[in-house]
């Protein structure tokens, strides 16, 4: 007897899910950010043909998401439709799918924003007198009613994933989330010059971008600072042509904040298109940096996918390796035509300087040179003279240089000092053992370890790391105590480029910077170093400052304790600012001040400071 498929088993485990559920499970897919929602909606405003539009944010995207476009609109029931799954206006059929032209197609996006939101949009077509207004909450219309609103389309996401408390709590700051925002408009807007942007925060205007040419564009977004590093992109083949802007070296930046990369007019991002690119910058620029560039590819639309990834931000070429090596060869062409080769600084420093010629006669007097006849070069300046070793062992010369502790205990934080959560789960088996023993070292090597012997063999001590503990547990007693460090005035102060998130930065935690020692003045989109910390020098100034700007706008890396991520941020820089040369006297100190640490053993990262080998060691390597 056949069973009867159609019939449902009472012992059915397998169900299809409620709407609601599954509109909420999409939303975890689409919808990650405020910055994913944000892209959506500014997509959808593009390809309605709006040559205007509005982007107004507050809180960094948690109460308020609001685009505002001109263009066609809908009307009331495409409206309603739109917030459905599954709908679009884009495609139709399969075949559509191999010529997309538009950005949004999959036609989940808005279903998927509602589903975690309350949302209000109006929206009317230029035919239509009246246009309608729609209320939305967690997908469910509560809402709808005519309204004499412009034509085009206002769109308003408020209080997102009010709905999904454990989402919200997981989202990061108002300086990181407003980042990925505000990297999230400057996409679009760079491959839509002709389209007039506008960008408000908290009621504050962050950008008004007329409508304008591509380089025009990239410079309101990023000052004239790079405008007048921009050299022109230019290739025509029959696999792809190749437009837009590359930097000059001088231009490039310690991240890769500003590289671009745009297929048929529409953003994504490629590890290996970008190795084309660093490839053609190699010798021109440190490996630590990452050249800018705003690269257009046209490709034809058969021979790109752009459905791969559901933020549609991956693409796959039909013929990638080509493409790979015509963009490579014309990055290269590039920087040859405009002659991008650093040119060659002469040191000035020492050079002789030749007096203005004068008709008046002047008395030439001749040099004093004092001279000591009893100078002996092989013998060390009593300065700079070590204590002889107690035992008279080979290392007299340098005993006695790891025992100074006197005149350092004010380093000791007031508190026990808290690790990152990012150390290793045996740091208790570090607890200040091993740097007690230390008491002579016989060698410094390459500016960066010092080597130590003890009754059973060696310490290797990590210079740079244990300067890294010495300061971020120092730092972290000034934040505890709300203390500030003294400063060093700047006669002519450094002017600066900031963008909106630096500017962000600087206003969430100018006091603790302030205390940190750096005196500051913002303006519009540049800031004045009046003054840095009395730890650091003139030089690289300007790049640490910016590096901290960065760090303190990353916060990926934040831990639970913000003022520990203070600290560690303060302490990397410091630590950075430091030359590789170290004198005796340093060495001394260095030591002293990492006895005196609450867990000397380890730096703020969790990396060991130093590390014991032992003689059973060494003779085992000896007799393999």
């Amino acid at each position: 007897m056949s069973e009867n498929l159609n019939s449902v088993s009472v012992d059915q485990v397998i169900h299809k899910l409620p709407m609601s559920v599954a509109n909420q499970i999409a939303a975890g897919e689409v919808v990650e950010r405020p910055s994913a929602a944000l892209k959506e909606m500014m997509e959808n405003a593009v390809d309605a043909g709006g040559q205007e539009v509005q982007v107004i944010l507050k809180d960094a995207g948690r109460t308020l998401i609001q685009v505002i476009d001109d263009g066609k609109g809908m009307s009331a029931q495409d409206a309603l439709t739109a917030f459905e799954r599954h709908t679009t206006s884009k495609i139709a059929n399969i075949q559509d799918l191999q010529s997309i032209h538009s950005f949004g197609f999959r036609g989940e996006a808005l279903a998927s924003i509602a589903a975690v939101s309350q949302i209000e949009i109006k929206t009317r077509r230029e035919q239509d007198e009246w246009g309608v207004r729609l209320e939305l909450y967690a997908g469910e219309v509560r809402n709808r009613e005519q309204d004499h609103c412009a034509v085009g389309t206002s769109i308003a996401v408020k209080n997102l994933f009010y709905n999904v408390p454990a989402r919200r709590r997981f989202m990061k700051s108002d300086t990181v989330e407003f980042k990925y925002l505000h990297l999230e408009f400057q996409k679009l807007a760079i491959c839509r010059p002709d389209i007039a942007f506008s960008l408000w925060h908290n009621d504050e205007q962050i950008h008004q971008l007329p409508q304008t040419n591509i380089r025009t564009r990239i410079s309101h977004l990023f000052g004239k600072r790079i405008d007048k590093a921009l050299v022109p992109l230019e290739a025509v083949t029959d696999a792809v042509r190749i437009s837009g802007f590359i930097a000059s070296p001088e231009a490039a930046k310690k991240n890769a904040a500003e590289q671009f990369f745009f297929v048929n007019g529409r953003y994504f991002r490629s590890l290996y298109m970008q190795k084309a690119v660093t490839t053609a910058f190699a010798q021109l620029i440190p490996e630590s940096y990452h050249p800018c560039f705003f690269i257009f590819l046209d490709v034809d639309t058969e021979k790109v996918d752009v459905n791969i990834h559901p933020t549609k931000s991956e693409v796959k070429f039909e013929e990638d390796h080509v493409i790979w090596q015509i963009l490579n060869a014309a990055v290269r062409e590039a920087l040859g035509r405009f002659a991008l080769i650093p040119s060659i600084d002469f040191d000035m420093a020492g050079a002789v300087e030749i007096p203005a010629l004068t008709l008046e006669p002047q008395k030439v007097v001749e040099p004093q040179i004092n001279i000591n006849p009893h100078y002996d070069p092989f013998d060390a300046p009593s300065s700079y003279r070590m204590p002889p070793s107690p035992s008279g062992s080979p290392s007299s010369r340098w005993s006695g240089i790891l025992n100074a502790r006197t005149g350092f205990e004010e380093t000791l934080p007031a508190e026990g000092v808290s690790e990152p959560d990012n150390c290793p789960a045996t740091y208790p088996l570090y607890a200040k053992t091993g740097v007690e023993e230390i008491e002579s070292a016989v060698l410094l090597l390459r500016g960066k370890y010092i080597v130590a012997p003890v009754e059973d063999g060696l310490w290797i001590l990590d210079v740079h790391r244990a300067y890294y503990r010495i300061l971020y547990e120092r730092y972290l007693k000034q934040v505890r105590q709300s203390t500030t460090q003294y400063s060093i005035s700047l006669i002519f102060p450094i002017i600066l480029d900031v963008d909106p998130v630096e500017k962000m930065v600087l206003e969430q935690h100018g006091q603790e910077l302030e205390a940190f020692g750096f005196q500051f003045l913002v303006s519009e989109d540049k800031v004045q170093l009046k003054g840095i910390p009395g730890d650091w020098n003139l030089s690289g100034a300007e790049l640490e400052f910016k590096k901290v700007l960065a760090s303190l706008s990353e916060g990926e890396q934040i831990s639970s304790d913000r003022r520990l991520f203070l600290a560690r941020t303060m302490a990397q820089a410091s630590v950075r600012m430091k030359s590789s040369h170290w004198n005796e006297s340093e060495i001394r100190t260095l030591v002293a001040q990492l006895r005196s640490c609450e867990a000397p053993d380890i730096c703020p990262e969790g990396k060991i400071c130093f590390w014991k080998l032992s003689f059973n060691e060494i003779e085992k390597r000896l007799n393999l």
